[in-house]
């Protein structure tokens, strides 16, 4: 024992992290003590306070560290003590307890100088196993120790009564304070933290722990629950439950004294997740409802920062929505859009690869239009390949966390990079697919869930932009072709050829004239005429190269310009043109062509001089019979 001021021991009491239910005791016993002397001024003795197994809880002494340290030294008179005292305290046998004899400093038992105990059992609310006071001193005490005891041991329960209200007010101030600091919190990690401070400063804990549903990246104590091991995992059930759980992981007579606490973290709108306490000794009823209490407000705090931290994140993520949309609507040319969102889907994810792949209607092919990956840039896929297959069909995102876990799905994407992470969404505009986006990683758990959400919006913006392309496209395709035939229109061609006499060398020009068309519509109808024009259209299409230019120039004439060349190869193909009209036309019709060239070389390069030069060949063909190619000189092609 230390000394105190006046010559006094103070009552001993056990120091440690936090208090258990002993120095919850011995608190009150300290302030009965200090006014004992005032009480009751004899001279020597000490007293004890004990559980019921003999356990010393507190005790004090008037300068007889003999008597105490002999009184203390024996559990099992102590345990006998407290047996006694408690069977008296419920039988009601006596007002006054018996005092106990025993021996001691080698007198006999009942000696004048030897020591002597008596017991008495607090009627205690405050505690859940009984508690008794005990005084052990020397034999010529005993009469006054013995009629003194009850209202001793009476004003000891006030004590106890007033230190634990003065206790239950503090813990009331504390959890107040608390609340406060807790609910003022906007940010996650500081109301974790201060979750864990509160609880080591509340409670008698060993230690203290937060179990989350979801991961969170934090240097806090903070660990994932795993909700799939509910059976066997008491945090689990509580978090399920929403109820507060208290366990032992052995027998509280195994030996193993700790005991473990789990509180739901709860909020309006969920549970987030549980903390787990490990206590020396079991809680008392009013401390799991502190627990439990401090526990709902925590969660309460987590939500608040939760739903700060997430609204935080959708301003964020309509900002990033409205300056992609931005950037997307600035051009309308469908390859820009393709390649400023697979740009911008890697910056914003951090991903190391994308690509955007787009359905063909006609070929029902999946075609990678965009990519950072030049090894399967414009590669065709079947619909149902891989992850875009599987997006396509569903309609729904997804999110693979490691594809080494499940390499059944085929990817070319996967497999040629190594990425193991990967999220994929639709690429939608109403109910239509229009293609599917996919953002992959070589590390493997690197989206996170609010990536995958992120991915599904702008996938819907991707989508809108390439509607719009596909519109400006189809519109701009509608302007410059003929609806009839869906050959080119005049206009389209004149641009097309003002372009392309600055940036090539030479160039052809066919001027085609259908034979005796208007007695083709004066037997048969305009209809067959317009049918006509698209058999003799589409034969045209099939005759010339992609990067031929077929037009309708007016009524039944017709007209190809062909890019870099030369006159010779332009009547071949205009002769090739002509035969298979003439074979394959119903009804059965011919036509007659105009061939013209132009080149740096020959110092022909005016436009108007082409469509000059074509125009005189093409009547000069009608004039001389028809059913005939001719060029602008005296050569012709007759038909063999």
């Amino acid at each position: 024992m230390r000394r105190a001021e006046g010559g006094r021991d103070e009552p001993r009491r056990r120091h440690g992290r936090s208090r258990t239910k002993s120095d919850r005791a011995s608190v009150g016993f300290e302030v009965w003590c200090s006014r004992l002397r005032r009480w009751f001024p004899i001279l020597s003795g000490c007293w004890l306070l004990i559980g019921p197994e003999g356990e010393v809880l507190a005790t004090w002494s008037y300068d007889d560290a003999r008597t105490a340290h002999w009184i203390g030294s024996d559990p099992a008179r102590l345990a006998a003590l407290a047996s006694k005292a408690i069977s008296d305290s419920k039988d009601r046998k006596e007002d006054v307890p018996d005092l106990v004899a025993v021996s001691a400093d080698g007198n006999a038992e009942g000696e004048e100088e030897g020591v002597f105990a008596v017991a008495l059992a607090l009627d205690q609310p405050l505690f859940e196993h009984p508690v008794v006071l005990v005084f052990a001193g020397r034999r010529h005490q005993a009469n006054v120790v013995r009629e003194a005891i009850r209202p001793l041991a009476f004003a000891l329960e006030a004590c106890l009564l007033e230190e634990a209200e003065r206790r239950e007010a503090q813990k009331r101030i504390q959890l107040f304070e608390a609340v406060t600091r807790l609910l003022t919190k906007i940010d996650v990690d500081s109301v974790l933290g201060e979750t864990l401070d509160w609880f080591r400063k509340l409670f008698p804990v060993l230690d203290v722990e937060l179990w989350m549903s979801q991961e969170r990246e934090t240097e806090l104590p903070v660990r994932q629950l795993d909700l799939q091991t509910m059976a066997d995992n008491p945090c689990a059930q509580a978090f399920m439950n929403g109820t507060t759980l208290v366990w032992r992981t052995a027998p509280a007579d195994a030996g193993d004294g700790r005991v473990f606490v789990a509180a739901p973290l709860q909020g309006r709108q969920g549970t987030y997740g549980v903390v787990k306490l490990t206590m020396p000794e079991d809680p008392t009823k009013d401390e799991v409802v502190w627990i439990t209490r401090l526990a709902e407000m925590a969660g309460a705090a987590f939500e608040n920062g939760r739903l700060y931290e997430q609204s935080n994140m959708l301003i964020h993520e309509l900002r990033l929505i409205n300056e992609i949309t931005k950037q997307l609507n600035r051009s309308l040319k469908l390859s820009d859009v393709y390649r400023l969102a697979t740009e911008e889907l890697v910056r914003i994810f951090g991903a190391e690869y994308a690509c955007i792949v787009e359905y063909d209607k006609e070929k029902e092919r999946m075609v990678v239009q965009a990519t950072n990956l030049p090894s399967i840039l414009y590669s065709t896929y079947p619909v149902d390949y891989g992850f875009s297959g599987i997006v396509f069909r569903t309609k729904e995102p997804l999110i693979v966390s490691d594809y080494l876990q499940n390499p059944q799905v085929p990817s070319e994407l996967m497999e040629q990079t190594g990425a193991r992470s990967l999220i994929a969404s639709p690429i939608l505009t109403g109910n239509e697919v229009l293609g599917a986006i996919l953002v992959a990683h070589r590390r493997p758990n690197f989206f996170s869930y609010d990536n995958f959400r992120l991915l599904q919006m702008l996938s819907s913006h991707i989508g809108l932009a390439m509607a719009n392309a596909f519109l400006h496209a189809e519109m701009r395709r509608m302007a410059i072709t003929d609806h009839l035939t869906g050959l080119y229109v005049r206009r389209y061609l004149d641009e097309q050829i003002e372009h392309l006499f600055r940036k090539d060398f030479c160039g052809a020009l066919l001027l085609i004239d259908v034979d005796d068309f208007k007695r083709i519509n004066d037997t048969y109808g305009h209809q067959v005429g317009d049918r006509v024009l698209i058999q003799i259209s589409r034969i045209i299409r099939a005759s010339v190269r992609d990067t031929d230019i077929p037009v309708r120039w007016g009524g039944e004439e017709l007209a190809v310009y062909f890019p870099q060349v030369r006159l010779d190869a332009a009547v071949r193909i205009a002769e090739r043109i002509r035969k298979t009209v003439e074979t394959e036309t119903w009804p059965k019709v011919t036509i007659s062509c105009g061939v013209a060239e132009w080149s740096w070389e020959s110092g022909q390069s005016s436009l108007d001089t082409l469509f000059q030069r074509a125009d005189t060949a093409l009547y000069r063909a009608k004039g001389s019979g028809k059913n005939k190619t001719l060029v602008d000189s005296l050569e012709d092609f007759p038909p063999k």
